[in-house]
C-alpha cells in the first residue's frame, strides 16, 4: 500500500502514538511510504507554552503557516502514485485550512485524519477553558466540523470516543474508526516479579503521572492519600504539573499525606523507570464525560509494564475485546480509590494477578502491532469499497 504521511506533528515521546505508529508503518513491508513531512525529521515542541503575548502570537503564526503549507500540498500535489494520504495528529488545523483552499486534485487518494484529540471537545467541553456559548467555542466547532467533512476516514482512540465525536463533529458513522494508541515498547516492558508470602507488610509505592487536567482527577488521588495517611506502608508518588496543580497544592498544604510530589517534567526514560519501580499504578478519576470514553497513555504504560492499574470505570468497547482488567472505581470518589489501594496493598498475590492480566490484555488488544494491523485493515477495507 502506497502511503504519504503528512502533517506538522511532534515526533517526540510527548505524543508517543505519532512517533511509534510512524515507525511501525515505515518498518512494515505492507506499506510503501511515498513521502513524510520534512518537519518530522527533527523532534520539537510544536506548541511550547508561553505567557509572553508576542511570543504566543509568534507561536500561533508559525503553527498556522506550517499547517497552511501542508494543506496546500495536499490540495495541489498530484498523488497518482499514492493510495493513501495520512494526516497525523494534530490534523484539525491542516484539514480545516485544506477545506478552505480553492481547487481540488482530480485523483486525490484516500484522505485519513487522525482525530486523537478533538480541539473543541478538549478546550470547550472537557477543560472548560472557554465558554461553550462564546464565539471562540463556536469557531472551534465550526473549524473541526469542516476538517472532518473533507476526510474519508477519521481515527479515534476508542469506539466510545469515535461514536461521541461523530455525534458532535459530524460525518457518517462508517467514516469513524477506533484504533488503539502506540507507546515506546522498548522502554515499557513486563517487569513483574513473582510475589512471595514474605512480601506482606512491605512498603507499597502508588504511582500517578499526569498533566493535571480535570479528566485525570488528581485531587481524587490526593484526597485518597490524605485518607490513608495513617497507613505508613503505603506511599504515593506524584509526577507532573498543570491546570489543577494549584488546587492540589492547597490540599497538601492543609493536610498530611504519605506523598511525594515532583512537579518537574522528565524524559520518557525516567517515567518508564518509575513504572518499573511502582507496585500500583493509577489511571484517571475525573468526573468529566471524556474520562469515561478514553483510555489514557498511563493505562497503556501500566499494562505494558505488568503493573496493576486502578482507574475509574472505562467504556471499553473495541471490536472483539475482552473486559479491560483494571481495578475499577467510581469517578470522583476518594473513598473508593483509598479502599481499592488498601485491598491491593494488603495482597501481593492480587497485585501480581491483576498486573499479569493487564500485560496479557496489552499483548492481545493494545500492542503497537495490534494498532498497525488495525490501521492496515481499515485502509484496505476502505480502498476496496471505493474501488467497487
Amino acid at each position: 500500500m502506497k502511503i504519504a504521511i503528512l502533517g506538522d506533528f511532534d515526533i517526540s515521546d510527548n505524543y508517543p502514538n505519532t512517533k511509534h505508529l510512524l515507525a511501525m508503518i515505515e518498518s512494515d513491508t505492507r506499506f510503501e511510504v511515498i513521502e513524510i513531512s520534512p518537519s518530522a525529521v527533527n523532534p520539537r515542541n510544536l506548541y511550547k507554552a508561553t505567557k509572553h503575548p508576542l511570543r504566543a502570537i509568534g507561536t500561533l503564526w508559525n503553527m498556522f503557516s506550517r499547517a497552511l503549507r501542508v494543506s496546500w500540498k495536499i490540495r495541489k500535489t498530484d498523488f497518482e502514485d499514492c493510495e493513501v494520504v495520512y494526516v497525523q495528529y494534530p490534523a484539525t488545523i491542516i484539514l480545516f485550512l485544506y477545506s478552505l483552499l480553492p481547487g481540488r486534485s482530480n485523483n486525490r487518494p484516500l484522505l485519513v485524519m487522525d482525530c486523537f484529540i478533538s480541539l473543541y471537545d478538549t478546550v470547550v467541553l472537557d477543560r472548560a477553558l472557554v465558554n461553550e456559548r462564546g464565539l471562540a467555542a463556536r469557531f472551534l466547532r465550526y473549524a473541526e466540523r469542516r476538517a472532518v467533512s473533507v476526510a474519508d476516514l477519521i481515527i479515534a482512540d476508542t469506539q466510545a470516543n469515535a461514536d461521541y465525536l461523530q455525534g458532535i463533529l459530524g460525518g457518517r458513522p462508517a467514516q469513524w474508526i477506533a484504533l488503539n494508541l502506540c507507546i515506546n515498547e522498548s522502554l515499557f516492558q513486563n517487569t513483574q516479579t513473582q510475589p512471595s508470602l514474605t512480601d506482606t507488610g512491605a512498603k507499597v509505592e502508588v504511582l500517578f503521572i499526569g498533566s493535571f487536567v480535570p479528566l485525570q482527577g488528581v485531587d481524587v488521588v490526593v484526597k485518597a492519600a490524605i485518607q490513608l495517611r495513617d497507613r505508613t506502608d503505603i506511599h504515593f508518588r506524584l509526577l507532573g504539573d498543570g491546570q489543577t496543580a494549584a488546587a492540589v497544592e492547597t490540599l497538601l498544604k492543609d493536610n498530611d499525606a504519605n506523598l511525594d510530589w515532583d512537579r518537574n517534567w522528565y524524559p520518557i526514560e525516567y517515567l518508564a523507570e518509575r513504572y518499573q519501580q511502582a507496585d500500583v499504578c493509577l489511571g484517571i478519576f475525573g468526573a468529566t464525560e471524556k474520562a469515561a470514553r478514553v483510555l489514557p497513555y498511563k493505562v497503556y504504560m501500566g499494562f505494558a509494564s505488568g503493573k496493576p492499574v486502578i482507574s475509574r470505570d472505562i467504556k471499553w468497547s473495541m471490536s472483539g475485546a475482552q473486559p479491560i482488567p483494571i481495578a475499577g472505581v467510581d469517578e470522583n470518589s476518594p473513598g473508593a480509590l483509598a479502599a481499592m489501594i488498601c485491598q491491593l496493598a494488603d495482597s501481593p498475590i492480587n497485585r501480581a494477578e491483576l498486573g499479569a492480566a493487564g500485560r496479557r490484555f496489552y499483548e492481545k488488544q493494545l500492542s503497537n502491532r495490534i494498532a498497525l494491523d488495525g490501521f492496515y485493515g481499515a485502509l484496505s477495507a476502505r480502498l476496496e469499497s471505493t474501488e467497487r
